[in-house]
């Protein structure tokens, strides 16, 4: 039989009065929403991370094409080893470009090339973002 208007609640053992949640149960409901209130601002946090890792990791790679391109753009004669810093997003990125030559056929001189990589840092970075391409005269 219903208790009142409530529904739910049955009656108390003792009479003229609503069996109710006791604090106990209370207390323990709570404990349990705070546990996971915490663990999705934990989980949040956590992607943001990733996220901001994921943009800084991006932005080395724009770096270093751009880099390239530049070396690119200069002409074989005058790609040459060099290096730099660039600040993207408050954040300091320092680049170096290095230029091998190579030559593909030992018997053929025609076959030389440079083989350009750019390799981007920055703080806090895991690894650096490397960039290679193949310049042909």
């Amino acid at each position: 039989m219903a208790c009142g208007r409530w529904k739910f609640l049955k009656r108390s053992s003792r009479p003229g009065r609503c069996a109710g949640v006791s604090m106990v149960e209370v207390v323990v409901a709570i404990v349990v929403l705070a546990v996971v209130i915490l663990g999705s601002v934990a989980f949040m946090a956590t992607g943001h991370i990733g996220v901001d890792r994921a943009a800084q990791k991006r932005a080395a790679t724009q770096v270093a094409a751009e880099r390239l391109e530049r070396g690119r753009a200069n002409g074989y004669t005058a790609l040459a080893n060099a290096n730099g810093t660039v600040v993207y997003n408050g954040i300091t990125y320092t680049w170096t470009l290095t230029v091998t030559t190579v030559q593909a056929d030992p018997a053929d001189a025609a076959s030389t090339y440079k083989q350009a990589e750019v390799s981007v840092t920055w703080p806090g970075a895991p690894a650096a973002v490397v960039v290679r391409t193949a310049v042909t005269p």
